[in-house]
């Protein structure tokens, strides 16, 4: 169940990341609708969603051992977008920008939600009945 919840998650934020890339983004630069700069910026909050989903898909069952674990999936991409645009000025094209830290702190709420909704959302997964089987043999 877990496996089935990432992989829907990751699909559900791939196409909503190439929804905004190809439609929301053309048409907010072409009326310049004042949108907190979410059309340059919401490749952050979907790539924290995405990076979350992989991370459940790689590693859910070590991750949903622990408190600690859970709350990883969050942290982490967070953490890692926040430091990568912490770097942006070392690099021969980047820029720091704050609104895309906003923008990815919105996709840390956007996985925690996700975490608690849909991987999780009585508090108590249990792991797939076929990833203890295996297991066992």
């Amino acid at each position: 169940m877990l496996r089935r919840s990432a992989i829907l998650v990751l699909c559900c934020a791939s196409v909503t990341h190439v929804a905004l890339d190809l439609v929301y983004r053309p048409w907010a630069w072409s009326v310049s609708v004042c949108d907190l700069h979410f059309a340059d910026s919401f490749t952050n909050m979907t790539s924290v969603v995405i990076i979350s989903a992989l991370m459940v898909l790689a590693e859910g069952r070590i991750l949903f051992r622990d408190d600690y674990g859970k709350w990883l999936i969050v942290i982490a991409p967070v953490a890692g977008m926040i430091a990568y645009e912490f770097m942006q000025p070392l690099l021969p094209f980047g820029r720091f920008d704050l609104w895309d830290i906003a923008w990815t702190f919105a996709g840390g709420i956007s996985a925690l939600l996700v975490k608690t909704f849909v991987y999780d959302p009585r508090g108590m997964h249990q792991p797939d009945s076929s990833l203890s089987h295996r297991e066992s043999s």
